[in-house]
């Protein structure tokens, strides 16, 4: 039983792990795409209050 413990631990820890590393490629993604809009609201200098 204590085997299957660990066992079920380290998938916990597996499934943590590409949760975060999910969590951040979404994080990422989001930070680019509005790094974008005010890149280009900041070439047509429109003031940005959002």
């Amino acid at each position: 039983m204590f085997e299957n413990m660990m066992d079920l631990v380290g998938k916990l820890q597996e499934i943590k792990d590409f949760l975060i590393i999910a969590l951040n490629k979404t994080i990422k993604s989001a930070t680019d795409k509005n790094e974008a809009i005010l890149a280009e609201v900041a070439k047509q200098r429109l003031p940005f209050n959002f």
